[in-house]
């Protein structure tokens, strides 16, 4: 029975809110498999005379709203840039999301159902990936992040990325809309579906085994100790930044006091400001003298700022306040702190936030830099370039090269593989979510880093000013995480994992060749139907 077309639009808004209700934190993850069915019948049921965009925006807009609602930050002290800059996603982010349904549209004029819904699948994936190319990148809600709670359907990650995962999912939707569309035989369809599912389930149950058996069984370990001081955001770029950094300090030493750490991590810009300029010596000579004395390294984020000669700069520094015939460039940075070295081996951060550290394009036009203006210190950042994994020193040899990400950086998939490829044995995510507690966010962001560690299969740890902090398995599996909103440290047993280009995965070894693939895939597609001739009313209808 048709659809009254009054119910179309009520209908599309409850089917984007159940998709975005799919990620986390509310385990509700199998709503992504059925979520853009009610959508693709209701496209079906409108024609394709022009393009479905009010209704796919309806269905976007409540798609982004349901998941990513807490980007606002709805606290007291909240910023009025931050939230107008959240409601401008809200607003702005379903456009980026549409595009594969425009394609369906349009094929859908020239060709049947099941070229149509292939198309779908394929653009999908393409547009995610493409999405996170970008200046105006923001792949935050790529739809395989809603399968990570249901970790043996994640594992393909290991083979593709999260696209790999997300073609899955609009696969099992293409599946269930092909049979309401042309009510073919049930159980040929019920067979595509649990055989697809089964294919990857099986496939996630054995890499689980594999990997949680070596988790158990691996004996070259180190021990790694987490600050989470839980400083509110708000008044950490106001108040007294020495003693916040003694917080740090007497939290880590009351962890030294019972376990030795050979690597200590602090957050993201727990020092928020530069530990090389002349000013700050004493802060750094501080520092050098205590991570000496307790024979344990320290990786921690703090403000680096790059000076150059006024005649040598380039185009994109700014004015150096302290002298005029100086140029500076200051980016939000992780450094390392190894016993006896005189160095601090640095990792700018290359993916920046767009309109909250960074305004996009502005290394091109940097006067476009100067209207991101807002009331913390964490704004105006420059890029830096690209990853660059840091030696973790032990007895004065390396023992292990460690790969800094920083904050927003962790939703960047090729980009943390990055790390692997220049031999990285450890992955470590350092954030400050705190602008967000008590919403959605810490958790999404939490669960993004677990899918870095199936891609990478790499041991992920992961600390973060007020939370989430812990450490994730090469399985993607949360086996510390400690509770949000508080102040402690803590320490975990991570296993060694080797820099070999033979343990690398498919998905690091060959990077993002699944969305490339379909890229190419969906071009051909597209130029074959440009060359088609438009489907009559009545054969539309027989499709």
């Amino acid at each position: 029975m048709p659809i009254h077309r009054r119910w179309h639009y009520p209908i599309v808004a409850l089917a984007g809110a159940a998709g975005g209700f799919s990620f986390a934190p509310l385990h509700l993850g199998w709503l992504a498999f059925v979520c853009f069915v009610p959508l693709i019948l209701i496209i079906e049921a409108r024609g394709f005379r022009s393009m479905p965009t009010r209704l796919l925006y309806t269905f976007f807009f409540c798609f982004h709203g349901a998941a990513n609602w807490w980007v606002m930050s709805w606290q007291k002290e909240t910023d009025p840039y931050l939230m107008a800059a959240g409601a401008g996603l809200w607003l702005g982010h379903p456009f980026f999301l549409m595009p594969a349904f425009w394609v369906y549209s349009a094929m859908r004029r020239r060709q049947g159902v099941l070229p149509s819904l292939v198309a779908l699948c394929l653009s999908w994936t393409a547009v995610e990936w493409l999405h996170s190319l970008t200046d105006l990148s923001y792949p935050w809600l790529a739809l395989g992040y809603t399968q990570v709670y249901n970790g043996a359907l994640a594992q393909i990650a290991d083979i593709g990325g999260v696209w790999f995962v997300s073609l899955f999912i609009l696969s099992i939707n293409a599946i269930l809309a092909h049979y309401a569309l042309e009510r073919g035989s049930v159980w040929k369809h019920f067979a595509w579906a649990v055989g697809i599912i089964f294919v990857v389930s099986f496939y996630g149950v054995w890499k689980q085994s594999e990997y949680s058996t070596n988790e158990r069984t691996q004996t070259r370990r180190f021990d790694v100790g987490l600050v989470q001081p839980s400083i509110d955001p708000w008044d950490k770029w106001q108040g007294s930044v020495d003693a916040e950094i003694a917080l740090h300090m007497r939290l880590q030493d009351s962890l030294n006091a019972v376990r030795h750490c050979a690597l200590n991590v602090w957050s993201e810009t727990a020092i928020p400001y530069a530990l090389t300029l002349p000013q700050n010596a004493g802060l750094l000579h501080r520092l050098r003298q205590w991570v000496d004395s307790s024979h344990t390294s320290l990786l921690t984020g703090y403000a680096d700022y790059v000076l150059y000669p006024k005649g040598t700069a380039p185009f994109n520094a700014q004015p150096y306040p302290r002298d005029p015939m100086l140029m500076m460039r200051i980016f939000n940075s992780a450094g390392i702190l190894n016993p006896g070295a005189s160095d601090i081996p640095t990792h700018h951060k290359s993916r920046l936030t767009p309109f909250g550290e960074y305004m996009p394009f502005s290394d091109d036009v940097p006067a476009i830099q100067s209207w991101l203006k807002w009331g913390v210190g964490i704004s105006g950042w420059s890029r830096g370039e690209g990853a660059n994994a840091l030696p973790l020193v032990v007895d004065g040899d390396t023992a292990a090269l460690i790969g800094p990400v920083i904050c927003i950086e962790s939703i960047y998939p090729n980009y943390v593989s990055d790390y692997i490829r220049q031999g990285a044995n450890l992955l470590a995510v350092i954030t400050n979510d705190a602008w967000y507690d008590g919403t959605f966010g810490p958790e999404q962001h939490y669960c993004i880093a677990r899918l870095r560690a199936i891609e990478t299969r790499t041991p992920v740890i992961r600390c973060g000013n007020s939370g989430i902090s812990g450490y994730i398995n090469a399985a993607g599996e949360s086996v510390y995480q400690a509770p949000a909103r508080t102040c402690r440290s803590i320490a975990v047993s991570v296993p060694w994992r080797g820099a070999q280009a033979s343990e690398q995965s498919l998905y690091v070894r060959f990077g993002d060749w699944l969305p490339k693939l379909c890229t190419l895939f969906l071009m051909a597609l597209i130029v074959w139907m440009r060359m088609r001739r438009p489907l009559t009313p009545a054969s539309s209808a027989q499709s």
